[in-house]
């Protein structure tokens, strides 16, 4: 550590306890002639513009803007880019952005391609949105269902999703997996059972299977368990899960851990369904930064998220000297 460095540690670690004293001896804040005292660090300096921006020369706030790690990705350009947008900034006020954008798994999901695109469609920002959507996406048997050419055919289909929506397609579905029904011929004689006349009779149930999509999905284990869902049942009918399900990057997501671990959480819905996330995750930067291990360090701490909600990063980057 050379010379400068820890004069500049040692200012930033005097103020912060000068500040707390003042504080709790009813000087704090301060009326005049403190302008510049804990911007006087040179190596990032933030000048005092105005008082909306006080909460910047807060000692930790000034701590994390002279940290290494982000001084690190202060002079990364897409990192610039991509904090200094006003979606980013409406994001990062946002309780549940700040304590997903502290997850690895979250961030790594945000770096891949695939994820980028499909969360950027108004489709997927709808679906996502539904606490359903959250429990029924984090199940093994999704990711392993989802994939399937069948099973996105058949998800695009109205008839479909309306005979999925039934508690009798759905105690049809369970009672197939309980009884380990493996064959085409098996499930058709359990359909034909009275209790499930009036499913068996219905026009969609007729139409949806008699096709080979239906007959290869409908005795599959993972199948049978995941359509047994009520929650299922409430997502499998709406017009944008089927547009979403198509999607081969849907599919090569949620197959990944990652995509469960995050998909599960409360958080994620209210964040997912926002037009400001998508907008943000489609930006090529995001893709970038999400990824490295410094942004998901700084992005768990609190101080970055602080600095992104007040939208002040365009005036860190511009009156700070690296």
């Amino acid at each position: 550590m050379n010379r400068n460095r820890i004069v500049i540690t040692s200012a930033v670690v005097l103020v912060a306890a000068i500040g707390g004293y003042a504080y709790f001896s009813g000087n704090f804040p301060p009326r005049h002639g403190t302008e510049g005292a804990i911007g006087a660090a040179k190596r990032y300096q933030v000048e005092q513009i105005s008082g909306k921006d006080v909460t910047l020369q807060d000692p930790e706030i000034q701590v994390f803007l002279q940290s290494d790690v982000f001084h690190k990705m202060q002079t990364n350009a897409e990192f610039r880019n991509l904090v200094t947008t006003t979606e980013f900034s409406q994001l990062a006020r946002l309780p549940e952005f700040q304590k997903l954008s502290g997850l690895p798994e979250f961030n790594r999901l945000g770096g891949m391609p695939e994820y980028q695109h499909l969360a950027g469609l108004p489709e997927y920002e709808m679906v996502a949105g539904l606490p359903e959507f959250g429990m029924v996406a984090s199940m093994p048997e999704f990711g392993k269902i989802a994939g399937l050419p069948e099973f996105g055919k058949l998800s695009r289909m109205p008839e479909y999703g309306h005979i999925a929506a039934l508690p009798e397609y759905q105690k049809l579905m369970l009672d197939a997996k309980a009884q380990n029904v493996e064959t085409i011929a098996e499930f058709n004689q359990l359909a034909r059972l009275p209790e499930y006349a009036k499913l068996s009779g219905l026009p969609d149930y007729q139409l949806v299977s008699k096709l080979p999509e239906f007959r290869t999905i409908a005795v599959l284990p993972d199948y049978q368990q995941l359509a047994g869902l009520p929650d299922y049942g409430k997502i499998a009918r709406l017009p944008e899960f089927g547009q979403v399900v198509r999607m081969p990057e849907f599919g090569a997501v949620v197959r990944t851990p990652e995509f469960g671990a995050v998909v599960r959480m409360p958080e994620y819905g209210a964040v997912a369904r926002m037009p400001e996330y998508g907008a943000v995750v489609r930006m090529p930067e995001f893709g970038m930064i999400a990824r490295l291990p410094d942004y998901q360090q700084i992005a768990a701490m609190p101080e970055f998220n602080q600095v992104a909600a007040l939208g002040e990063f365009n005036e860190v980057f511009r009156t700070s000297a690296p």
